[in-house]
């Protein structure tokens, strides 16, 4: 394959369609600052499939639980554990507030 079929190739995919590979904002200093698993191992927070995180624990006492929380849903952080909860969790989470916000959205037309 020489270089012109290279770029074709790679003209037909936007930033768009690579969004969701791209990495999120840095964690908000607060988050930062206060958080507990600042020096866990990364690997109780991104357990092997089928394990229970390990990491869970210092999100129950952590101060900035919600915060962070917040910032993986926000960001649409598909991997490891974010405030306390684990990816399927999380998109519980959001699917509850889609559904939440077009039953206000009913209620109101």
């Amino acid at each position: 394959m020489d270089y012109g079929e290279k770029r074709t190739v790679y003209q037909r995919y936007s930033a768009f369609d690579f969004k969701e590979f791209a990495a999120p904002p840095p964690l908000p200093i607060l988050i930062r600052r206060h958080r507990k698993c600042k020096d866990a191992p990364i690997g109780w927070f991104y357990p092997a499939q089928g394990l229970p995180p390990q990491g869970k624990k210092l999100c129950d006492v952590c101060p900035v639980q919600p915060q962070c929380l917040e910032y993986a849903i926000r960001h649409n952080i598909h991997y490891g554990l974010w405030g306390g909860l684990t990816e399927r969790q999380r998109f519980n989470v959001k699917r509850e507030r889609r559904a939440a916000e077009a039953n206000d959205q009913l209620s109101f037309d």
